[in-house]
């Protein structure tokens, strides 16, 4: 596993997290292939994504503790 051997996860997703948009969501969801959205409308995984964005992100923190 390369999680202890990583910066901290928070400080990460606090540079990175402001670059990922709602409109990159959609261009990313837009080449998804077909397989495996099973039926669900490309909107719906670009949403998911977003809502993930939402804070608080808790999987940072997760990851920063599971890095201890």
């Amino acid at each position: 596993m390369l999680l202890p051997f990583a910066a901290s996860v928070e400080e990460a997703d606090a540079r990175l997290a402001p670059l990922v948009t709602g409109e990159l969501l959609e261009r990313v969801a837009a080449h998804l292939p077909a397989v495996w959205l099973d039926g669900e409308d490309r909107g719906v995984y670009a949403d998911y994504l977003t809502r993930r964005l939402e804070p608080p992100r808790r999987f940072a923190e997760e990851a920063d503790r599971a890095r201890g």
